[in-house]
């Protein structure tokens, strides 16, 4: 694993957002597979209702809500790679503080345009398209 999953491993896990993941994980009742590429652990088959997203990221913690893929190998690597973005972001807001941020960007998103991802940061650096987003051309 290279050096800078590693840092990132370790902040992550220090201030507590992996260990929210895995608890997520768990309760969704996803089956864990560790995903070497990225350095991420992957719940698949994750059965919670909520949000809509395919996926969704906690620290190097990916909860994958979409049925339709049972291994690893059934993942988009692009969906892969935006979500190993997100799991960049969240050592710089120190974990847990990425929620209320991250919501407050899809708020502003919306008010935008009336999506909650073109005009949402996180979302924009981690690449639209990867995640499966369409930007929107509205004001």
């Amino acid at each position: 694993m290279p050096r800078r999953h590693h840092v990132r491993l370790l902040i992550n896990t220090l201030t507590g957002i992996n260990l929210f993941g895995v608890l997520v994980g768990v309760l969704s009742r996803g089956r864990a597979v560790w995903d070497p590429r990225f350095g991420l652990l992957v719940f698949i088959g994750c059965k919670i209702p909520w949000p809509p997203a395919a996926a969704m990221t906690f620290g190097d913690i990916v909860v994958v809500r979409a049925l339709q893929w049972q291994s690893l190998d059934d993942i988009p690597v692009a969906l892969m790679q935006h979500e190993a973005a997100h799991s960049r972001q969240y050592p710089f807001v120190l974990g847990f503080p990425y929620f209320p941020l991250y919501w407050l960007c899809c708020a502003y998103s919306y008010l935008r345009c009336r999506d909650y991802w073109s005009f949402n940061p996180f979302e924009v650096r981690a690449g639209l398209a990867e995640g499966g987003y369409q930007k929107s051309t509205s004001p």
